[in-house]
């Protein structure tokens, strides 16, 4: 554990060398580094270690530290976020979308919550939560997956719907997504490059069930524009599923948490993104986050009714992933056990957000 934990200072050694950096500040401060030493000392003698040798480990970190800090420093090829305003920022993490969607799009599917417990179980309960708003359709004509990223949950759907459309901004993800609807023999699913910024590209009430999965709702910069369009496109009794980071998940309430969350992607609260981790690196994407109350308050006055929420998970993303990973089949059962109790309790790292549009 100790040496997770230091592995996992090493990672934000790299993240403060960026802040320093960003903010012309020194990589070495003596006068900081004296302080924590003696708080590490006298923490040290709470416990009952020898001074000397919690000094002698917190010297070795704090060195390797401003190592890690100063190999950073040497790469004049990593620049670092600066936007001017706000909407060079929106096209920073866009970018930065299209850079991850090209890398991850062929293994996405296999890889993608390959080691974070977390976002596994999150997907399984959305799969469910979606299904169950499927089975109170009335009528199902086409379905509408916002965000389809490789088409997974539109393919999953094709067989319950006369036809389903995939909508993402990325086009290696809808040519994975197409490849993935061929292989699996959905001739009714077709999937398409688009702009959700800019609308939904579908007529006026053509659509059984529209969605937008896994956060997605939070990925799309003028959320209430969306709504509008989400009225627009559904059917009178249409259902929408929504699904948004949780500003208030139990997550994001600590500052910091001293080991690696069991997230696959996370809010960076400082820098207002989300953290998408993708092997040895990490792409800042736009989402925004949102408090339950603030997902009700924008979907009230307009003909969607409810709606109902949901927020999940609560107690996975806070613990160690390593703890889930080694934990065994037991351990998984009893922590989702939890997460499934603390459902409605609103503080659940995702929200989802479903109804039915009124005739």
């Amino acid at each position: 554990m100790i040496l997770r934990l230091i592995a996992h200072r090493m990672g934000l050694a790299v993240s403060v060398g960026a802040r320093k950096r960003a903010d012309d500040q020194e990589i070495y401060r003596k006068d900081t580094e004296d302080k924590r030493i003696d708080g590490y000392r006298v923490e040290g003698r709470k416990h009952g270690l020898n001074e000397s040798f919690v000094e002698s480990i917190m010297y070795a970190i704090i060195g390797e530290s401003c190592k890690q800090q100063m190999i950073r420093l040497q790469r004049p090829h990593d620049p670092l976020p600066n936007p001017k305003n706000a909407d060079e920022w929106f096209d920073m993490c866009r970018q930065s979308l299209l850079k991850l969607t090209e890398r991850v799009a062929s293994s996405y599917d296999n890889d993608y919550d390959q080691g974070y417990s977390a976002s596994s179980s999150y997907r399984s309960y959305e799969d469910a939560v979606i299904d169950e708003n499927v089975a109170k359709l009335q009528h199902r004509g086409v379905a509408v997956d916002l965000g389809c990223a490789t088409g997974r949950q539109a393919i999953r759907l094709a067989g319950a719907f006369d036809s389903v459309v995939g909508f993402d901004l990325s086009p290696h993800m809808i040519a994975q997504a197409e490849k993935n609807g061929a292989s699996k023999q959905a001739s009714n699913a077709r999937f398409e490059v688009a702009d959700l910024e800019k609308g939904i590209p579908l007529p006026d009430r053509s659509a059984s069930f529209v969605f937008a999965n896994f956060g997605a709702a939070s990925d799309v910069r003028n959320i209430q524009a969306l709504i509008v369009e989400i009225e627009r496109v559904l059917e009178p009794r249409g259902r929408y599923l929504l699904s948004f980071y949780n500003k208030e998940g139990l997550v994001y309430c600590w500052e910091f948490l001293p080991w690696p969350v069991g997230l696959a992607a996370e809010i960076n609260e400082e820098l207002d993104c989300l953290d998408v981790h993708a092997g040895d690196q990490t792409y800042l994407i736009y989402a925004k986050t949102f408090t339950p109350s603030e997902v009700r308050h924008m979907l009230s006055g307009t003909s969607l009714r409810g709606p109902s929420l949901r927020s999940f998970p609560t107690i996975s993303p806070v613990l160690p992933s390593q703890l889930l990973l080694e934990g065994g089949a037991d351990a998984k059962v009893a922590i989702s056990g939890l997460d499934h109790i603390l459902e409605d309790q609103g503080h659940g790292a995702y929200i989802i957000a479903s109804g039915e549009k009124v005739a």
